[in-house]
């Protein structure tokens, strides 16, 4: 049976208060002062967390690499990110964060955060996993790109390492992603699967007039957790920027959100005051 509820800091999220997080992920291009304006906006837009990448280049690629040198730049000395993370909570928001290797996640343990992600380029990497889940934080599939063995494989490995707040995020991320490519209706199927909560992370061009809207319709599917990539300045094409929305619009894709909730309403079929009021009526 579905569970569409998962608990962080002792508040359940569910799909009537959903868990928004803004992904700043590298969109700070290494530079600490911009990381606190995306923070900042971050809180100001109504996201509950922000989540971070703590980013390795040497932990996760080698000289040579494609992205090696953008990954060297992205990273920040550990003493500014215990800045950040102190002005991340100073501002309300949990601190969530993608790690990709056991020195990225001993970094970032010192910091106590709310929940970290395991990406997919990591989601069989059994080390990482139970490095993770002996945190006793929540835990974070992501399954964008990977196969469904992949993600069954991960569920299994998280549990067996003592994971007890576990979910499942649904999405992947091209720059951007095509919109006939996201197969939302992939969602329901990973909730009958594993019953356990799921989450939609959008990467659509934050240039499409639907980048803002479009995230909620997973809402109607009992998504609980909506994630979307956040910059300062989408204009100055910085890391990620394709899928990454501006404070402003970051800000409007909240407020959908929290309207969205206010209209699902209960399966149970009883009649509220409006619909009292039209039967009287007509």
């Amino acid at each position: 049976m579905y569970n569409p509820k998962i608990t962080i800091k002792g508040e359940e999220f569910n799909s009537r208060n959903t868990l928004v997080i803004a992904e700043m992920a590298n969109a700070h291009d290494g530079n600490v002062e911009i990381a606190k304006k995306i923070i900042k906006a971050s809180a100001d837009g109504g996201a509950n967390a922000v989540k971070v990448q703590r980013i390795l280049a040497d932990e996760i690629s080698v000289p040579g690499y494609s992205y090696y040198e953008i990954l060297k730049k992205c990273e920040m000395p550990i003493d500014e990110w215990k800045g950040l993370v102190e002005y991340a909570k100073d501002l309300g928001l949990m601190v969530f964060a993608d790690v990709f290797g056991e020195t990225s996640l001993a970094d970032m343990e010192q910091f106590n955060l709310d929940a970290y992600e395991i990406h997919s380029s990591d989601i069989t990497n059994s080390i990482l996993i139970k490095k993770v889940a002996e945190t006793g934080k929540p835990v974070f599939l992501y399954v964008g790109g990977a196969s469904l063995d992949d993600a069954e494989y991960a569920v299994a490995k998280a549990k067996e390492y003592g994971a007890t707040e576990i979910a499942i995020m649904h999405g992947f991320q091209n720059f951007p992603t095509k919109l006939e490519d996201t197969n939302l209706e992939r969602i329901r199927m990973i909730q009958e699967k594993f019953g356990l909560p799921v989450g939609y992370a959008g990467h659509l061009d934050g240039d499409d007039e639907l980048a803002v809207p479009y995230p909620l319709m997973p809402m109607g599917m009992n998504a609980v957790i909506m994630e979307k990539h956040i910059t300062w300045d989408r204009s100055q094409k910085g890391v990620d920027y394709q899928s990454s929305l501006n404070p402003d619009e970051f800000k409007k894709f909240v407020e959908y959100v929290r309207r969205v909730e206010k209209s699902l309403g209960s399966k149970e079929y009883v009649l509220n005051d409006g619909e009292k009021e039209y039967r009287k009526l007509v």
